[in-house]
Order: C-alpha cells, then sequence, then structure tokens
C-alpha cells in the first residue's frame, strides 16, 4: 500500500491474528541488536510470514504508530528496511558488538569498522512491555467500536422492522375499515 494513501479502515480488525502479528513485530524490532533490519531479514528471522497481511512490510506499513518503514528506493532492496519508531527516537549510541551504551565523545573518535557497529539501544523491559500494553490496548479499543457500531445498527435494525411492522397493520387496519 502506498504510504500516501489514506484508509478509514482500523488495521487491528484485519484478522483474528492481527494482534499477535503486531506483537511479533514490536518483540524483534525492540530487542534485536540493530534498531533497523531489512524485511527479507526480518522475514528470516521469524521463519513465519504474518497471518493477517501479505508481507511484514505491508503489516508494517499499516501500523504506523509502531514502526518506521523506508522503502522509497524500491529498486534497492539494501535500503528497504523498518525500525521501531520509539527505538528511532533513541540517540545512536549504542555498540552492538559489546551492547554499552556510549558517550556522544565515544561515538565520534570511531571509526571503520567500529562506526558500523553502532546502533540505537535496544527498548528496555518497561519500555517493550509498554508498548505491547499500547498494541493491546488499540486492538481492544477496536473490537469495542466494532462492537457498539454493531449494536447500533441492531437497533436501527430492529426499529426499522418496528416501524414497518407497524405500518402493515395500520395499513391492513385501513383496508378493513375500507371494506
Amino acid at each position: 500500500m502506498d504510504s500516501s494513501q489514506k484508509t478509514t479502515k482500523n488495521p487491528y480488525l484485519e484478522g483474528d491474528d492481527r494482534l499477535s502479528d503486531v506483537l511479533a513485530g514490536i518483540q524483534m524490532l525492540s530487542t534485536y541488536r540493530y534498531y533497523k533490519v531489512s524485511f527479507g531479514y526480518f522475514q528470516d528471522r521469524l521463519k513465519v510470514k504474518p497471518r493477517t497481511a501479505d508481507s511484514w512490510k505491508a503489516l508494517f506499513h499499516e501500523h504506523p504508530e509502531f514502526f518506521r518503514v523506508n522503502d522509497e528506493d524500491d529498486d534497492d532492496e539494501e535500503k528497504q528496511n523498518v525500525c521501531m519508531l520509539m527505538r528511532r527516537a533513541k540517540p545512536k549510541r549504542y555498540n552492538v558488538d559489546d551492547g554499552q551504551l556510549l558517550t556522544r565523545a565515544q561515538v565520534k573518535a570511531l571509526s571503520g569498522r567500529d562506526r558500523d557497529c553502532i546502533s540505537r539501544a535496544p527498548l528496555s523491559s518497561d519500555e517493550k512491555q509498554w508498548m505491547m500494553k499500547m498494541a493491546i490496548d488499540l486492538h481492544a479499543q477496536a473490537l469495542a467500536r466494532k462492537e457498539s457500531r454493531q449494536r447500533f445498527y441492531a437497533i436501527v435494525a430492529s426499529i426499522v422492522v418496528a416501524v414497518i411492522g407497524a405500518a402493515a397493520v395500520i395499513a391492513a387496519a385501513f383496508v378493513k375499515i375500507q371494506k
């Protein structure tokens, strides 16, 4: 889906397993040593396709509240990747080789291969739990809105049936009076 297209359909209602797909994305991307990964690498790591979208790329596009997708250069697969929005906001000072958070001065002093090992820090356990709770809450809200709409339509349908029934009774009484 083109990111410029607007959709009014709630992505959390795209299937019974949508929440589990979103949670899988959050779990993988919040803890992986590099903050962004290519779509192919993500698929290889999880060993499974999402159950409610054609691809992980499509799923990530549908959930910009958690994920940032870079696929502007569709010809170069190396530049097509995804990251967690919350991780993207962190400074790029995490050494993926030793798991240490460096100071700005330490990062500036690095060069070559050492600089390639710098990423954004994984989310803490609390941050990851917060993101997962947010996904669960958004899913619950979408289901509640759907159920509310269904109840509303059921009430409207009942009223319409009652009005039609009353009109039929009145019409029958009118025809009987006319005879």
